[in-house]
């Protein structure tokens, strides 16, 4: 086997600048989600090194000058094109990927985005699986990606150690019950069989950030009999 070190970068010639790589366009109000779905898309390419700056312009004379050209225009088209016009027209001038990707965290990855905030809390304080219309894992799943996106608003970096774990535990607790509350009638058992579970299943972990991931909570739901019924 040969030392992965070695591994050429992969280059971008064939790829198109015009592409959008991700799912939903850069509003200013998403850019947890947004950023996220970039670093995935340019590593998934051995490409992350370009928004931080690593890989630096070659000079004029160097024959990789031409290929790192290319490579640069052809992120640059692919973030220009996940932007919505507004933003898009905000930043349009930067000429490099790391010049764009550092004034977009300047813009945006430090802000409290409180609107966004009152949003997602808007979203899960009026979530219901009947409202939703969603079966019992999808409402989950839609809670799920909301908790999610509130923690990188709200990091628990923020409290010190030991105060974290305690607001770690009673944020776990208070998701269950925002799951529990918007369960249809006819999964009454399954509420009660939850509440009954001790430990009380948790969907929520510290790790650097917060990250939402589910525990025993989709090993209950999974195992349950109820699972059968569920539409």
């Amino acid at each position: 086997m040969g030392d992965s070190s070695s591994t050429p970068p992969m280059s971008l010639s064939h790829h198109v600048p015009a592409q959008r790589i991700t799912s939903a366009l850069l509003n200013g109000r998403n850019f947890a989600a947004w950023s996220r779905s970039l670093h995935l898309y340019l590593g998934g390419r051995g490409k992350s090194g370009w928004l931080l700056g690593i890989e630096k312009q070659p000079t004029t004379s160097d024959e990789k000058r031409i290929q790192w050209d290319m490579d640069n225009c052809t992120i640059l088209g692919w973030m220009f094109n996940s932007m919505d016009e507004r933003i898009y027209n905000t930043f349009m001038y930067h000429d490099t990927v790391n010049g764009l990707w550092t004034a977009l965290c300047q813009m945006y990855a430090h802000a409290r985005n409180d609107a966004r905030i009152f949003e997602l809390y808007q979203d899960v304080s009026h979530a219901s699986q009947a409202a939703l219309g969603l079966s019992v894992v999808d409402y989950f799943g839609y809670l799920q990606s909301r908790w999610e996106e509130l923690a990188q608003y709200e990091p628990l970096s923020d409290f010190p150690a030991e105060a974290a774990s305690i607001v770690v535990t009673r944020l776990s607790r208070q998701h269950t019950y925002q799951f529990l509350l918007g369960l249809k009638p006819e999964f009454e058992a399954l509420r009660t069989q939850i509440l009954n579970t001790s430990p009380m299943p948790s969907s929520y972990l510290h790790q650097n950030r917060l990250q939402i991931y589910s525990l025993n909570l989709w090993d209950l739901l999974y195992s349950s009999r109820l699972l059968s019924s569920w539409a």
